[in-house]
């Protein structure tokens, strides 16, 4: 069996996450990326709201493409945090489009992606609140469950039952 939680600790988790999601949109070029070497951190402001959030790894990856950084190049990059920087920020400036900053906005914030300001959002919550009662209702017994950013590649094709939503 895949390692996972129970479904009650993912609820717990789920809701905590829907009581601090917080999804922003403003222009790219008010984005500042600020580097160390413990990670990144995002900085803009929205109305009169100053927001401060570091950076997950799949967020960076977000920030970086935008600026057409190829993967690579961000593997190097993030050893040298002053260059990642001024490249990062070199293409944010470049831009007026608007930007969906998603974060989860609890003790530490955290910006969990970078994405069109288009993009529809679908959540965990909103997921979990239609497909969980459907699943239990049909019989489905949900012996271990996760929240995962990526579908690792050894679990594509498996047996296992999938629900995915955006994974951000």
């Amino acid at each position: 069996m895949h390692p996972g939680i129970p479904i009650d600790a993912l609820a717990d988790l789920i809701v905590r996450q829907h009581a601090e999601k917080r999804d922003f949109i403003a222009p790219a070029r008010e984005l500042t990326v600020t580097s160390t070497d413990a990670g990144s951190t995002l900085r803009f402001g929205v109305g009169q709201e100053q927001v401060e959030a570091r950076l997950t790894t799949h967020a960076l990856r977000q920030v970086a493409s935008y600026g057409d950084i190829p993967f690579k190049y961000l593997e190097k990059l993030v050893h040298e945090p002053g260059l990642l920087d001024r490249n990062l920020n070199h293409w944010l400036e470049q831009s007026a489009q608007p930007r969906m900053v998603r974060t989860l906005m609890g003790e530490r914030s955290v910006a969990r992606a970078f994405l069109s300001s288009r993009y529809r959002p679908l959540d965990n919550y909103d997921l979990a609140h239609r497909m969980v009662p459907k699943l239990r209702s049909g019989g489905v017994a949900i012996k271990s469950c996760a929240l995962a950013w990526r579908i690792a590649a050894r679990d594509r094709g498996s047996k296992r039952l999938r629900i995915a939503a955006a994974r951000l």
